[in-house]
């Protein structure tokens, strides 16, 4: 086991057995679990080395919060939160079997129009119902994108995943203090809105329509919409520039109602993008079209910028 991992067999909230260490990452680890039923489930558990971070635990609980508002089966089911013996928090939800799209574009620099469409689909139906419940993602990012190897019952394979750093508006009736101070920037720079650079706290749903468009950028083109060797070269570039037509990325013709939906997702100015989700996949869906098998993309500015950092930080501009 890695160092800091839970052995298996150890029992987590009184019913869940740990099994094995499925993944890490800065925050958190996530474990292959079994319910008393033996039903496998995984459990996102703080890292004991962060577990004393008031802040970074507070974000962790609040995550549970939200999955447990979230009613969506575009995102991993629920099943309980809680606190170890040891103060770490933990996260029980649905077991997925597949890979995220962060891998698939690892070991494929861009993806055929054809696995793109349902993509794309998938991840506006899951903000639809983030938005509609006052969740505002802010780290749509393939590593946050998870393809199952199955459809679910809304016949789609992706899942969103870690509202770690999500803004959340609570119902009438539930308080809540906001956790993201002003001034603070909170996603990943290669996919976060301009307006997010400045203050994450102010941010809407368009937030992650425009990630969302980052997204699609690099699965079509092979590459981000901006390339620079800073994250603050890169933020000037989001700030003063318009966002490139993907013929422009990748020397080949697109049909111009794809260019004109990825205009909507990336414009630099928020009155000028998409204004919400529905509406964007509602177009997306109008579209229609058949995209020719596009030459292999340019596999040198896939790693532009790391989006495995999810950034938490006061940055001042």
């Amino acid at each position: 086991m890695a160092l800091g991992s839970l052995l298996k067999g150890t029992l987590i909230g009184g019913r869940y057995n740990i099994r094995r260490l499925i993944g890490s990452g800065s925050m958190a680890e996530v474990y292959s679990a079994t319910t008393p039923t033996g039903e496998r489930i995984a459990l996102k558990i703080l890292h004991e080395a962060v577990a004393g971070d008031a802040e970074l635990s507070a974000r962790f609980a609040r995550e549970a919060i939200i999955l447990a508002e979230l009613k969506s089966p575009f995102v991993p089911q629920f099943f309980g939160s809680g606190v170890g013996t040891d103060g770490r928090v933990w996260i029980a939800f649905e077991r997925l079997r597949g890979e995220t799209l962060e891998a698939q574009l690892r070991s494929r620099a861009a993806l055929p129009f054809d696995e793109v469409v349902p993509l794309v689909d998938g991840v506006l139906s899951a903000l639809i119902d983030a938005h509609a419940a006052n969740v505002v993602h802010r780290d749509i990012k393939p590593s946050n994108l998870f393809m199952t190897r199955a459809p679910n019952s809304a016949g789609s394979r992706v899942r969103v995943l870690d509202f770690g750093v999500s803004k959340f508006r609570p119902p009438e009736g539930m308080r809540e203090a906001t956790l993201t101070a002003a001034g603070d920037t909170l996603g990943s720079y290669a996919y976060m809105a301009p307006e997010q650079v400045a203050a994450s706290r102010v941010v809407d749903a368009r937030a992650d329509l425009y990630a969302l468009g980052v997204v699609l950028c690099r699965c079509l083109a092979g590459r981000f919409p901006f390339f620079a060797p800073t994250p603050l070269a890169l933020i000037s570039l989001k700030l003063t520039c318009l966002a490139p037509r993907l013929s422009e990325l990748t020397g080949q013709e697109w049909p111009e109602p794809l260019e004109h939906f990825l205009a909507g997702l990336l414009a630099r100015d928020v009155v000028s993008r998409w204004q919400t989700a529905r509406e964007a996949r509602e177009t997306w869906r109008s579209l229609r079209l058949s995209v020719a098998p596009q030459q292999e993309a340019d596999r040198d500015h896939v790693s532009e910028v790391d989006d495995d950092i999810t950034l938490v930080d006061r940055l001042k501009l």
